[in-house]
């Protein structure tokens, strides 16, 4: 039995065509590069579009795999076999004068939604 951290591949020919988030995209686009190396006969096409449209597109068959950086909606775990592959983080930075001590998602979103556009009207 080989050691868990080896893979042997078995050469299969063919093409893999993956589609969807850009955040994901960089990642897939390694691993592809990985497989490729040890398996020449493959040929494996990483698009980097939007996270809906990759995973549209595996639902209606266009692609072979949907890349998503969201949440699945709940139809689309229903029509779809899906892996959690990676998880990241994201971390809000502001000038080191700014006067704000803390904040919450909701106030980002209203930040970022474009609602809130000043400092001061968070009513510190």
């Amino acid at each position: 039995m080989a050691k868990s951290s080896s893979f042997l591949s078995n050469k299969a020919t063919g093409e893999i065509t993956i589609e969807g988030s850009t955040s994901v995209a960089p990642l897939m686009e390694k691993l592809a590069e990985a497989y490729e190396q040890i398996n020449t006969n493959a040929k494996i096409t990483v698009t980097a579009t939007v996270s809906s449209k990759g995973l549209t597109k595996a639902m209606s068959g266009e692609c072979d795999f949907g890349m998503s950086s969201r949440n699945l909606k709940d139809y689309e775990k229903e029509l779809l076999d899906y892996e959690t592959i990676a998880r990241d983080n994201i971390v809000v930075i502001v000038e080191e004068n700014n006067p704000l001590d803390d904040i919450t998602l909701e106030v980002l979103k209203l930040i970022y939604t474009g609602e809130l556009r000043n400092w001061n009207d968070l009513n510190q």
